[in-house]
């Protein structure tokens, strides 16, 4: 069961998911400090498990769109721009193609699945559309779009990481699986457990949502890698 190839899928998704998630962590936390600078936001940005939190008394535009508007318009631009989708043939070293899958996939989840949650729940984004005076059905719109996008780009994830596994299709159904679980079940199962332990044995929002998200992601593509109906571009 653990032979050195499975083995070296275990340890290299591993880290590029861990890899991926802090890059997003971080690059989320630069654009709340660039947005507090040039909005002259008074109030605190804190930590909140893996998420942030937004505190002040008083708010204008300015710090809204900065705050809030500014960063979700950045991670769509950023999804869309992103090279996590290879090219065949495929001359990505293996860690660095995970990397990207990985973070595509997060990408995905926290710019198109998240904001449904946001609205729903009365969160973040709902937040910000509400203050700038957007209808409710405007927000209804715009998530419902976003979970269109979120659906459409949903297979993409099997051309992500279908290159790492050249002989997959001559395999058994069962050795298929085994392998997903090398290469998906168990980085993911390692990295949940990760940001359990470290919030305090919580899973906070939203995080617990892009959980739910790339879990159901995951879920939904191993049929689909299982019978091989994959199409690198």
């Amino acid at each position: 069961m653990f032979d050195k190839q499975r083995l070296k899928w275990l340890l290299n998704s591993t880290f590029g998911l861990l890899l991926a998630f802090a890059f997003v962590l971080l690059l989320q936390w630069l654009l709340l400090l660039t947005g507090k600078t040039v909005s002259h936001f008074q109030g605190q940005i804190q930590w909140n498990g893996f998420d942030f939190h937004i505190t002040a008394r008083h708010w204008n535009f300015y710090q809204v769109m900065a705050l809030y508007l500014f960063p979700e318009l950045f991670f769509v631009l950023l999804f869309i721009f992103f090279p996590w989708r290879p090219k065949f043939p495929v001359k990505t070293p293996e860690i660095l193609q995970l990397f990207l899958g990985w973070t595509g996939l997060i990408l995905l989840v926290k710019t198109f699945f998240i904001p449904f949650a946001d609205v729903f729940y009365h969160r973040n984004l709902f937040f910000a559309l509400s203050w700038s005076g957007f209808s409710r059905p405007f927000q209804y719109g715009i998530v419902i779009m976003a979970m269109m996008i979120f659906l459409i780009n949903i297979f993409a994830v099997s051309a992500v990481f279908s290159p790492l596994l050249p002989s997959f299709a001559d395999l058994s159904p069962g050795k298929k699986l085994l392998q997903l679980l090398f290469l998906w079940y168990l980085p993911f199962g390692i990295w949940a457990g990760c940001i359990y332990f470290f919030s305090g044995n919580h899973f906070f929002y939203p995080v617990n949502f892009l959980l739910i998200g790339m879990g159901l992601v995951l879920m939904v593509n191993t049929p689909y890698m299982m019978s091989y109906r994959v199409i690198v571009r």
